[in-house]
């Protein structure tokens, strides 16, 4: 019988060694980009819906900003990316309708583990 209660008691003891063990806090590996398009002739303007390219060997991301010109994306592992962003704005229609003028704006971009990196894109 004392072997038993011994046991018993053993048991419950192991149970929870186990528990703590396994529930200790994972590091956030996740690596966090924040690009923001912005004009080159005028920082504080950012400029809304402009397509995104992010791209390096064989890894190649499309997106758009938003309405606050900020685009966000995340990886699993850290890296160092390309950066290419482009927009394109109707000008003066009354001589060709499809005039377009075209912008771009071009970075590197190197993300950390566990960290959201801010970067900005100045487009001309």
């Amino acid at each position: 019988m004392k072997y038993f209660s011994k046991k018993l008691l053993f048991i419950p003891l192991f149970a929870i060694a186990f528990l703590l063990s396994n529930t200790a806090c994972k590091d956030d590996t996740d690596c966090k980009m924040e690009i923001v398009a912005k004009l080159f002739s005028d920082t504080t303007i950012v400029v809304p819906y402009a397509n995104v390219w992010i791209h390096q060997n064989e890894t190649n991301v499309y997106g758009t900003t938003g309405a606050t010109g900020k685009y966000e994306h995340t990886f699993a592992l850290e890296a160092i990316f390309n950066i290419t962003v482009s927009d394109s704005i109707l000008i003066d229609t009354s001589t060709n309708p499809d005039t377009y003028l075209h912008r771009i704006g071009e970075g590197t971009i190197r993300l950390k583990p566990g960290e959201t990196v801010r970067k900005s894109i100045f487009i001309k």
